[in-house]
Parts: structure tokens; sequence; C-alpha cells
């Protein structure tokens, strides 16, 4: 160039530099502030997890496999360098993005007081460090903003080698490093190559008569490509198979032209703006007005002999539109139109930048202060940066959660099988301590969306079974989209053959399921009944004891369909202490839901394996494993049947656990804690938060609370947890006292350094009015009743622990007895209960019917106890026909909720079974308390013992066929 009309105009005085070098510098520091704000916030998404796959693997192989992917190594070797030293989590890798970001904004600023001058140069910075699409792609770990950055650079250097010839030759190191820039430029991404083009085209255009630095020039562009051919001949074929393939797998059509570079345009100006805010387009049209205006202003009110701003505005025009029209003709031969492809040309963005920076400056110009000019670009972005920091881009893709519950339950020796390679860097990035192995299943050599295995499931079979007889668990990230191409084949086969432990949805596209390999399963047991439909022919499950937090019960059982089934039924395994406690627990259909019962025939087997973890924090003792079956629409569970066909309940006791503390301290994330808390009781105890069974509560409610604790020291003494519910004004409603866990492990028992968690079940007064109540937590010595310190930089804070908050909503209590009871009868149920008689309709049904009954209670004082009625058609042998079990009121009633005096109407709808033979029936009623099966007494009204039951006898109900 011959000068800069920038330069000319702007003063070259000692304060005009300083007021723009502090410019700068404020400039770079909004960069860099709006760069690595809310790095994390977004969760990585496929194309990030590639990277982290690529730049994880040694060298040798991160070249072969980038050989066949859509980009050159440049990125994912520099990239693999940075992991070495800053690690491979989420933040490291964007970190990597936002740096160099923020750099591209100082070498913008340099490229465009090259072209135009200071002032433009200043504008420039400004813009690109505003603008949402740069933001966008310094926070991403790919090699968008790497590739602007050496863009950057290679534009640089190109006009520092037309500048210095011009004065009289550039130095040989200005070609080197020139040539250097532009090919790591193109090594970074294949469309960089389209730069040089245009630099050449810009080139052949003004300065053809320059001849000798024409030679120069074009002779450098020959070496370019010959540095650049080795790689064209390593990945060159490669890269077009993989892409031809792409292409048939996603049916790509090419895109319009008018279409081509709208979408370039828009998002160069606006970024990628989501679906609710996309009205913010409009904003667009300001950035190409301000292009317009500066470009027709300035040659306007320019010499005619004054070509440098020509110039200038050329070659921006040509380093904006010529990578896009290259890119538009590859586009009608391999066309890309996944959301966000305009990524692929972010290196020319900064040319974009620059000319509405000259249109700024223009404006400047005009109104000879720099503020409105800053003003009008601070205004037109924030709403375009406020979409992109408060939009969740990725809420169905976010493999954290799922991450987390693989670490807090796997060991090294642990397997993840992953069958999309952006799984496994996943786990490069969210994995926290030594990665389990992982495994990716077999790709063809060029389609690494073909799978070996689908084509081989014998194969398949072997490499699955091998990798279960090496890691103690198997875990399986399976992604429910993209036709699941593998998913179903292996959660089928390792369903059947092998032990399912867990399998949680995260996601409606995502699930995470684990296995573990057959053991030797030595107690077994005899069979039972569940209903008349299911018969358990027999189980095994393991003998041996089991560690908290590593330990898993395996279980086989043999079903029988012996009748037909209405909806789908869950098997549910529970493990339970002698206190009625569940500990763990685990519900699926059986096979892993490959063969659910309803869609069985009648007479056919099913040989279910399962396995049930045992979480962390489970404190060592003996425990009951515990079977049943309910049905999923309505929660109604099938009875377990004795020989005679009686209800035994609706659980069956299968067996004894010996649980065992950890050989290896599990993680704090095993103990998966709802709500995280730290409180330090004289430095002995440490909470580390709760977790509540509900959000909102009513009078009557057990508020179930699970306590996380951790011992700091060996513990030589017991302690007690003391848990009160306070209301606003500081008043105790409820309060309960007991051991912090188990009772048959005290704290005396707890090691240094063990998690452990506890239950406290904290009954909830019927007379509790609406309005928030304050949990309050201490410990205390159980020999003398002293509190423990809650201990916090080193300085006693009291004893009581503010917990968290409860809202409670309560309801209204019926104190008028009932208008007309059609059966009146006076019995006593238990302590506290009066039943006062009934109605029931109709009096005669068929097979398959509903009876409709409603029962009259009153309290006679409040219960501690939330007691269970029931409702059972019996004939002459007391065999049951129907029944219909539940809290009164639907559950809504509950008699912990009763105040004394209240009176309750209690309506059921009992379903009378099919095959119910006609004749003359009765219905039996009462309560008992569902923790124990423990009926309660009836008494007439002498206070004699009748029973555990009433028998609605002045209504014999009679069944037709």
């Amino acid at each position: 160039m011959e000068k800069s009309f920038g330069t000319a105009e702007s003063p070259a005085d000692g304060l005009w530099k300083t007021r723009t070098s502090v410019g700068l510098l404020v400039i770079i520091y909004v960069a860099f502030m709006l760069r690595v704000i809310r790095l994390d916030f977004q969760p990585l998404w496929w194309d990030e997890g590639w990277t982290l796959y690529f730049a994880t693997a040694d060298v040798p192989t991160m070249i072969a496999r980038t050989a066949i992917d859509i980009h050159p190594p440049f990125y994912y070797l520099i990239l693999h360098l940075w992991t070495l030293v800053a690690g491979s989590s989420a933040i490291s890798v964007r970190l990597f993005s936002a740096l160099v970001g923020i750099v591209s904004v100082p070498l913008i600023f340099v490229v465009g007081r090259r072209l135009f001058g200071v002032r433009v140069g200043i504008m420039a910075a400004l813009a690109m460090a505003l603008a949402p699409l740069q933001i966008y792609y310094s926070q991403e770990a790919r090699m968008y903003a790497l590739a602007t950055l050496l863009v950057l650079a290679s534009v640089y250097l190109c006009l520092t080698l037309l500048q210095r010839e011009e004065k009289g030759g550039a130095s040989w190191i200005h070609w080197v490093l020139y040539l250097l820039v532009t090919a790591l430029a193109m090594y970074t991404q294949y469309y960089a190559a389209f730069i040089p083009a245009a630099q050449t085209i810009f080139l052949l255009v003004w300065h053809w008569r320059h001849r000798a630095f024409l030679v120069k020039w074009l002779g450098v562009q020959a070496v370019l490509l010959l540095v650049y051919l080795p790689w064209l001949v390593y990945a060159g074929s490669k890269l077009v198979a993989y892409v031809s393939t792409k292409l048939v797998k996603e049916g790509d059509v090419p895109v319009g032209f008018f279409t081509y570079f709208q979408q370039h345009l828009l998002a160069f100006s606006v970024g990628h703006l989501s679906q609710d805010r996309a009205f913010l387009s409009w904003i667009a049209v300001v950035f190409v007005a301000v292009i317009v205006l500066g470009a027709v202003g300035y040659l306007r009110n320019r010499p005619q002999t004054d070509f440098t701003v020509r110039q200038g505005i050329t070659f921006g025009l040509m380093y904006l539109l010529i990578p896009l029209s290259l890119g538009y003709l590859v586009n009608l031969r391999y066309p890309f139109t996944s959301p966000g492809i305009q990524r692929l040309f972010l290196f020319s963005a900064p040319a974009f930048h620059l000319l509405v920076a000259l249109g700024l400056t223009w404006m400047w110009h005009r109104v000879h202060v720099v503020w409105p000019v800053c003003l009008l670009l601070v205004v037109a972005s924030t709403p375009l940066l406020a979409d992109f920091y408060t939009y969740e881009r990725y809420v169905g893709e976010d493999y954290r959660p799922l991450i987390e519950t693989v670490q807090a339950h796997a060991m090294p020796d642990d397997v993840v099988v992953a069958i999309h390679p952006w799984q496994i860097g996943y786990f490069h990035a969210y994995y926290d301590g030594q990665l389990p192995h992982l495994y990716l299943t077999p790709k063809e050599a060029i389609d690494v969306t073909r799978e070996q295995w689908a084509a081989d499931p014998a194969v398949m079979a072997g490499d699955l079974d091998g990798l279960l007889d090496g890691h103690r668990f198997l875990w399986l990230p399976a992604h429910q989209a993209l036709g699941r191409i593998l998913e179903s084949d292996v959660e089928g086969y390792l369903s059947q053959k092998h032990y399912p432990v867990l399998s949680q949805w995260f996601t409606a596209s995502t699930r995470l399921s684990c296995y573990t390999g057959a053991q030797q399963l030595d107690v077994s047991g005899q069979g039972m009944k569940f209903g008349d439909e299911i018969s358990l022919l027999g189980q095994r499950m393991t003998s041996g004891p089991v560690e908290a937090a590593w330990g898993t019960v395996l279980l086989d059982l043999r079903w029988r369909m012996d009748g037909e089934l209405t909806g789908r039924h869950q098997i549910s395994l529970r493990l339970v202490d002698d206190e009625g406690q569940v500990w763990a627990s685990e519900d699926r259909e059986p096979v892993g839901g490959l063969r659910p019962f309803h869609a069985e025939p009648v007479g056919s087997e099913i040989l279910d394996q399962h396995g049930l973890l045992v979480p962390a924090g489970t404190p060592p003792g003996p425990y009951q494993l515990r079977l049943g079956v309910y049905r999923l629409g309505d929660g109604q569970w099938l009875n377990v049947l004795d020989q005679n066909g009686r209800p035994q309940g609706v659980q069956a006791n299968l067996g004894t656990i010996d649980v065992r503390a950890p050989s290896m301290p599990p993680p704090v994330e095993g103990l998966f804690v709802e709500h995280g808390r730290r409180a330090e009781f004289g430095s002995l105890i440490r909470l580390l938060g709760y977790s509540v069974a509900g959000e909102s509560f009513r009078p009557g409610d057990t508020l179930q609370t699970a306590l996380f604790w951790q011992a700091l020291a060996e513990l030589n003494e017991d302690y007690h947890v003391s848990l009160q519910l306070r209301d606003s004004g500081g008043r105790e409603r409820a309060a309960l006292d007991g051991p912090l866990s188990r009772s048959d492990y005290p704290t005396s028992a707890w090691g240094e350094g063990q998690l452990v968690r506890g239950f406290q079940s904290l009954l909830l007064p019927a007379n509790l009015t609406d309005g928030e109540y304050h949990l309050f937590l201490s410990l205390w010595h159980l020999a003398d009743g002293q509190p423990l310190p809650l201990r916090r930089w080193g300085v006693n804070w009291g004893d009581a622990y503010a917990l968290g908050t409860i809202q409670v909503h309560s309801r209204s209590h019926r104190v008028e007895p009932p208008a007309a009871v059609r059966h009146p009868m006076s019995l006593q149920v238990g302590d506290a209960v009066q039943f006062l008689g009934y109605d029931l309709d109709p009096s005669a049904v068929s097979g398959g019917g509903t009876l409709r009954l409603t029962l009259y209670w009153q309290a006679l004082s409040e219960m501690d106890t939330s007691y269970t009625v029931f409702n059972h058609l019996i004939d002459d042998e007391d065999q049951i026909w129907g029944q219909k079990d539940g809290i009164p009121g639907n559950g809504s009633l509950p008699t912990s909720s009763w105040i004394a005096g209240e009176y309750v109407i209690d309506e059921y709808e009992i379903p009378v079974l099919e095959d119910t033979p006609p004749g003359e029936y009765l219905i039996e009623t009462g309560m008992y308390d569902l923790a124990t099966m423990t009926r309660l007494t009836v008494f007439d009204a002498e206070g004699r013992e009748t029973g555990d039951r009433i028998l609605l006898r002045a209504s014999p109900l009679l069944v037709g066929p």
C-alpha cells in the first residue's frame, strides 16, 4: 500500500498514541471477559467430544484418525500438547479457544490499522471483541477460533509483504513467516486454503504491474502447495471417501445462492440465535447498513487519485466474499447444511468486522466524538450476547450427570463401552480422577458410523463376554437417537446373558446402563406366587458379604406366566433393614424390559437376572432382600400368596444379605446428596447434606430425611442426632432424637473418613397450619447429653445447624358427623379410631364389575402412624375375589393427619375378579401398619376384642354370572 488514509487523519502525537493504547487494552480486557465468563455453562456437544477423542490420542493415532475426518490435524496436535499441561477438562480445552480468540482482537487491530488506519483498527478490535459469532467459537473446543487467528496472521503478513515490497523489498523472514502461518492455517481447516487464493486474486487485480513481486508471490504459493501436498496424498482419498459416505447418510442438498450468502452474512452479524430470539435477526440490517454507509461515504468523499481506500475496501470484500464463493461452489458438489455450518467460514468473518469498522469510523468522523459510535455497537450487540449467554443449547445432550453417576459407582478396573467416539471425548472432559477403561466399539476403516458388531453378532457377543470377564462392571452410555445404530443389540445381549445392575434415563435420548458378569450364586430359594397370574418357580442369589458402594447383590429369577396381566408390571427389589427402612432399590421389567410380563403368553417361562447396587454410605449389617411386583399405571401390587392362596403381603423376603464396610473409600459424589451442606460438629463429624422425599408436605405426613455424614476422625464415643421443626416464630413444632444411622451401627464403630447415610422420619403434627417451617439439626453425646459445638474457622458457632426449610399445606378438618350412614356400626379400631358404618353400592355385581364402598371413621385421638385400610371381597372360606387397599381419602387423608374428634368419609372402588364364581360374598375391612403388615385389633361397643377385621354382614353381596 502506498499510504494509509487512517494514519494521515490520525494525530501522531504522544497523547493520541496513549489514548489508542489505553483504548486497545480496554477492548482486549472486554474481549477477555466476554470469552471466559460462563465458559462451562453449556455442556460439550458432539463435535467437542470428537475434539477430545482426537486430542487425547497419541500423535500417530491422532493423525490416522483425522485423515478420515473433515478437518486436518494441526489444531488437535496443539490441543494435545495443551492438555498435557492444562489437562483435558471441558473448561481447559475451551480456555484454549478463548485465549486464541482474545489474541485475535489485537491482531485485527493491526490488520485494520495497516489497511485503513488507527481508528479503523480500534473499531475493528471493538467489533470483533463484541461479535457474538466470535465469542461463540471462542467458547467451543473446536478449531475455528485457531483458524481465524492464523488466517488473520496470514492476512497481516500478506499486507506487510506488499507494503515492504513497495518500500524496497521484504526480507526472507517475512516470506517464511507468511508461508509458515498460512500452511498452519491450511493444516487447521481445509477451507483456509481459500485465503491464499483470495490474496492471489487481489494481487493479480491490483498489482499486476509489479511483476517481480508477483513472481515471488506465485513461487511462495507453489512452495505452500508442496508443503501441503504430503497431507493431501496421505488423507485425500480417505477424506473424499468419508465425505461421500457422509453425504449419502445425511442426504443434504445444495443451498441456493442467495440463501447461502444470506445465512453466512446473518451469522457474521448476529451469531447463532436461538429460536426464541430469532426476531433479533433484524439487527443484521444495522451492520450491513453501516458497511454500505462507510464504503459509499469514503469513496464519495475521497479524491479520485486516492485509490488507497478503494484498494482497502476491495481487499476486505475479497477477503470476505472469495472464500464464501469458493465454499458455495464446493456446496454444489458436497453440500453440508447442518445447523451452524457457517462456522466453517469463521475465518472470513474478520473481513466483515473490518468493513463494519470502516463504516463506524466514517460515522466517527461525522460526529467528531467516538462514544456515540461505540454506544451504537454496544447497543446492537447486547441483546445478541444476552441470548448467547442465557440460552441452553444442548439440554437434551448433557452428559455431565451421566458421567457423575459413573464416577460415583465405577472403579478403575471397570470398562465403559462407547458406541460413538464423541462419548470417549466426554469422559476425558468430565471424569474426575482415574478413568475406567474406555472401549470404542469396532468400526469400519473409512465409514466410522458402520459397526462391525452390527454386521457380525457373534463377534459382538464374544467381545462383550471378554470385556465382562476382565472387568467388574461394564458401563454403556446409550444414545437413543441417530437410529440407535447398535445400542439395542448390545443392551439386548447383555440383559439376557449377564446381570443388569443399573438402567437410568438422563434425557429423552440418553440412558446409562451397567452390567456385571455371571458369578456363582449359592443361596437358593423356594417358589411362590404373585397373584394368580405369575409364579416364581425358583431363585438364586448372592451368598457372601457385599461391600457398600462397590458391591452388588446378584439374583436369578425364573418366572412362569399363569394368567394374563392387564397393563405393564415391574419387578421391585428392595434392600431393607429390620426396621423396614429401604436402603437400596431397583425397579425394572424382566430381562431389562425385553420380556415384559404383560406381553408373555400364558405358560411361558422367563429366566430373569438382576443386580442390585448397594449404595455408598449404607452401614454394615444384615439386610433383607425383598421382591414384589406392581402395575405401572396405578402402582397396584400383586399379593404374595401362600400355598393355600392366602395373601401374605405384597413383598416376599428372599433372604438375608450381609453388607460390609467398603475396602476402598468411595467418592463423596457416590452419596448423591440432593441438598449439599457442610457443617462440622466438634471437628469429629461432618454433615455433607441431606435429601428429602418430596417438595411440599401436609400435616400428618412423615418427613423422610436422609442425612449424609463423614467421620473426620476415629470416633470412640456414641453420638445422637436431634432434628427439630420450627415455625417462623422459632417455636418447636416437632422433634426427634436418635442414632445418626442404624441403631446397631453407632458412631463409635465409624472409621476415619468413612461415609455414612442415615434416615430420620419426622412426623408432621396434624395441627400444623399453612406456611414455611425450618429444620434444625444438632448432635450430642449419648453418655452425658452435651451437644457437640458447630466448628467454623476454628471457632464454635453454637450447636444448632439450620438445615433447610419445607413448605406445609394444611387441610380442613370435618368436625360435624355425617348426615346419614346407610349401615351404621359402632366398633373401635386400635386405640384411636372409631368405625361408624358404611355405604355399599350396588348390592349385586357380576364378575369383572366394580363395587363402590364408603367407610365412615372418627378419630378418637391423634395418631403417629399412617395406617392403610384394607377392603376384601371374600367367600365363606375367606378367599379373596376382589381387593382395594389404600390410604384414606385416596391418599389425601392419612390417619396421621386426623385430629381428635374429626370425621372422615372414605370412598373406595373395589374391582371384582372376572372369574369370581356366582354366589354370596362379604366384605371385610380394617386397618394395618404397612411397615410391619400388622393389623389393628377391633373392639366391640363393650370393649371386647373381636379380631383384626370388620365384617360388613348387614349387606351380603351377590355375584352373578
